[in-house]
């Protein structure tokens, strides 16, 4: 007696015959080694294509650009600047306790007194330069 397998009925390579064992029991339906062999060969060549493109689709490598010396000029200049450069800026103002003192006068235009990554450091395209710049009182 032939009994399909997955549903699939007449002569296929899924068909087996029912081994005899005891009743109620289910054994195992040997399949041919040709369909192992088709299905390892199929997985085989999938796993090398999608390696092909993982490998193919890689982005280039960035071109690096310098981060220009920004202390002591206006944040706006500063921004400009980066913008020219390729970079993008985020600007941090300081602690205001640390600003607001009757020694040192306030500037009508903030200007930049830190800054991260340094001067002259090589970085990607796109990378966010973090401006500091004092507290206005």
């Amino acid at each position: 007696m032939l009994l399909p397998i997955h549903g699939i009925e007449g002569s296929s390579p899924f068909m087996g015959r029912w081994p005899e064992g005891p009743e109620g029991q289910v054994l195992p339906v040997r399949r041919p080694d040709r369909f192992s062999n088709e299905m390892l060969r199929t997985i085989s060549a999938c796993f090398v294509a999608l390696s092909l493109l993982a490998a193919c689709s890689q982005p280039p490598p960035q071109a690096l650009v310098t981060v220009p010396d920004l202390i002591g000029k206006p944040l706006p200049q500063a921004e400009a600047e980066l913008q020219a450069a390729g970079l993008r800026s985020d600007a941090k103002v300081g602690d205001p306790r640390l600003a607001c003192s009757p020694i040192i006068a306030p500037s009508p235009t903030p200007a930049v007194s830190d800054q991260k990554p340094a001067p002259g450091s090589k970085v990607a395209k796109g990378t966010v330069v973090v401006l500091g710049y004092p507290y206005q009182c």
